[in-house]
């Protein structure tokens, strides 16, 4: 599988596996699938509601947890720290994992600044760069351009 090297350092693969609007009955199934393929991003969300269908095929495969790469999404609803370091903590239990290679807001749409204030967003947009720094989540350089 082709990967890219992110600006963190960080390697993603260039082909992934979505599993929106799948649901969580045949979650599992089709990631089974996907990894069985070839498949090693695996990218899912909380508004989803099939974050344990990844982690439960994930857990069945075989593989090590390095040598794939999650990508979840935390709710809009879920801003400020501690409804969205709440979330990320029950993503992580869901995924069945220690942590989470792309932690991504969902719909960051309109006033995203206003929506996860300042105070989270210019200091190192707190939990996200907490579960960073915790090794909760490996990506956040992103975060940057906010």
């Amino acid at each position: 599988m082709q990967e890219i090297t992110l600006s963190n350092g960080v390697n993603m693969p260039l082909l992934g596996y979505g599993v929106f609007q799948v649901s969580p009955a045949e979650c599992e199934r089709c990631v089974s699938d996907a990894l069985s393929v070839g498949y090693r991003l695996i990218d899912t969300a909380q508004a989803y509601a099939n974050e344990e269908g990844v982690g439960n095929a994930w857990r069945k495969s075989g593989l090590k947890r390095e040598e794939l790469f999650l990508v979840t999404k935390v709710w809009i609803a879920n801003n400020g720290e501690e409804k969205a370091a709440k979330s990320i903590d029950e993503s992580l239990r869901k995924l069945q994992t220690d942590y989470i290679d792309l932690l991504l807001i969902h719909q960051a749409y309109g006033d995203v600044k206003k929506a996860f204030p300042k105070s989270t967003v210019t200091q190192g947009f707190s939990i996200y760069g907490h579960e960073v720094r915790t090794g909760k989540a490996k990506v956040e350089k992103w975060l940057k351009s906010l």
